[in-house]
């Protein structure tokens, strides 16, 4: 479908079509850089560091990602601006200690929703939302490669549209065709339809620009990692990296 026109926001989300097992994926890693995304020149990228802005420990001020996600970010700004749309990112390069703290602490709130819970039960439940932290070479967490980002849209003037959930809601409302499934089973109120469409949009102005989503948050999207890799068949370009 033409990037000249909103009718993406028709389109259904379609389920992913990615093997289940996307750790088995082979990374020939490819040397990119980590660069600020401030790099990037333009008004319709923004960055608004959600767990700096949260106090997560160990936690970023400007967000990081690889020269190729870059590249790719700023090709999105002509049709950002035609349609008054700008990109909010959320989160991006995410530092091991980072990870670790967002895993543990949501591990924990999970052990005192489900007290009965094995340690692999928990695990388990907490793996759907939250990778384990990891630097090795051939399993690093997504965030640690560059390449996946947190990302939502916005309005001209800087508002968040509205997507039926906010960042980090493990929920089964953060599933990306949660709208989808529901509009099967009853009619959509006026507030989900417009989540719905919001959803449809992020995700086929991020898949034009060859991003991938991840079906169980809305916001979270891949390029070159594993994940991506399982997903378009191809083999993950992006390891883990630190900056230089």
């Amino acid at each position: 479908m033409s990037l000249n026109s909103l009718e993406w926001m028709n389109c259904p989300i379609l389920p992913p079509n990615s093997p289940a097992d996307w750790n088995s994926v082979i990374t020939r890693e490819c040397g990119e850089l980590l660069v600020p995304v401030s790099s990037i020149l333009s008004s319709e990228i923004r960055c608004n560091p959600q767990y700096r802005i949260r106090g997560v420990p160990h936690s970023l001020d400007c967000c990081y990602c690889r020269q190729g996600v870059a590249r790719k970010l700023a090709q999105m700004s002509d049709w950002l601006r035609r349609f008054n749309l700008i990109l909010i990112i959320w989160d991006a390069w995410r530092p091991v200690a980072v990870q670790k703290a967002l895993y543990d602490a949501y591990k924990e709130r999970l052990r005192h929703e489900h007290p009965n819970a094995s340690e692999d039960e928990l695990d388990a439940r907490a793996r759907r939302f939250v990778a384990f932290q990891s630097r090795d070479q051939a399993r690093p967490s997504p965030h640690l490669t560059g390449g996946a980002l947190d990302v939502t849209l916005g309005d001209a003037q800087g508002h968040e549209l509205p997507m039926g959930t906010g960042f980090d809601d493990f929920s089964d409302g953060a599933m990306t065709r949660y709208y989808e499934v529901l509009q099967e089973q009853r009619p959509l109120t006026e507030s989900e339809l417009e989540f719905l469409k919001n959803r449809r949009l992020l995700v086929h102005v991020m898949a034009q620009a060859g991003f991938m989503n991840y079906e169980q948050e809305w916001w979270h999207y891949d390029f070159g990692n594993r994940r991506w890799a399982a997903q378009t068949a191809q083999p993950a370009i992006y390891g883990p990296v630190e900056p230089v």
